[in-house]
């Protein structure tokens, strides 16, 4: 990071949960000169920027700024005859309306504090929605360490990958890749590429918060280059499942990530005691 990070009315930072929203999170990586060929146009959800979704791109999706887990997320899409269809992830009414009457359907059923953002070019695998979860921990000497990637493939027709919300299932990442491309230096690549910007990212992240765990959500474009879909942190709320590393073929990738985490709570409890037992020595020592 070459240049200093400009903190902006569009960054703000949950104090209370220790969260960036969805449209901060995106202001913020947008930043980042080499993060931005990667992020799918977002904007606001108001009215004006529904209808310029509708004129600019064939899909987008609508996503509120606090959930998490697929809750929610709408996809827009439009089709010939000047209809779109309207789907909402958990909900099984499929609408099929005019623009004006899309913005209407839509606008009552979400709440203004959403995102619109473009569908990116991905690939599919066999015809289902998948993205790769890179989990990034917090080493407890503070440093940050790659831990584990999973490919999350969504279910049959659903709008998004989440494995819990769409019944998906959990894929090796190098099987899946070898599937699609076929060609062994574009599959290296990719996975060098997922190594090296989620760690620029949460680098980036340290900019804000020193988080403890970051769980990023990357898409594949035909070639081989990557969309970057979501960025979860670990929050007063939670954090990034542990869990969906669990059905990975090698069992000790799941222990790692545990121990890791283990670990850095109980060094995080360590230097709490510390400080806690300083300050009652001082507090001993005043009085008279």
């Amino acid at each position: 990071m070459d240049t200093p990070l400009e903190q902006t009315d569009d960054i703000r930072f949950d104090e209370t949960r220790k969260f960036l929203d969805k449209w901060s999170m995106y202001n913020l990586l947008k930043q980042y000169p080499p993060m931005v060929p990667m992020l799918p146009e977002s904007k606001q959800f108001t009215k004006e920027h529904f209808f310029y979704f509708c004129q600019r791109y064939e899909s987008f999706y609508i996503k509120p700024v606090n959930t998490w887990g697929g809750q929610s997320i709408t996809r827009v899409d439009h089709f010939p005859n000047q209809l779109y269809c309207i789907r909402t992830l958990g909900q099984p009414t499929v609408w099929r309306a005019t623009a004006f009457g899309s913005w209407w359907t839509v606008r009552k059923r979400l709440p203004l504090a959403s995102i619109i953002q473009q569908a990116a070019p991905v690939v599919t695998w066999n015809n289902r929605m998948f993205d790769i979860r890179v989990l990034m921990q917090r080493h407890k000497s503070g440093t940050w360490m790659y831990a584990a990637m999973a490919a999350r493939v969504g279910g049959h027709e659903s709008i998004v990958s989440n494995i819990a919300a769409s019944g998906g299932e959990v894929h090796e990442v190098p099987q899946l890749l070898q599937s699609l491309f076929e060609n062994p230096p574009i599959e290296q690549k990719i996975l060098q590429n997922l190594r090296t910007f989620s760690r620029q990212i949460c680098t980036l992240l340290d900019s804000v918060y020193s988080f403890e765990e970051v769980g990023i959500d990357w898409g594949l474009g035909y070639d081989g280059s990557l969309w970057l879909f979501e960025v979860n942190t670990n929050d007063n709320l939670g954090g990034p499942s542990h869990e969906l590393f669990a059905p990975l073929a090698d069992g000790r990738i799941y222990q790692r990530i545990e121990q890791r985490s283990s670990a850095r709570r109980l060094a995080q409890a360590n230097e709490w005691l510390q400080i806690w037992m300083t300050e009652l020595q001082q507090m001993t020592e005043q009085t008279p």
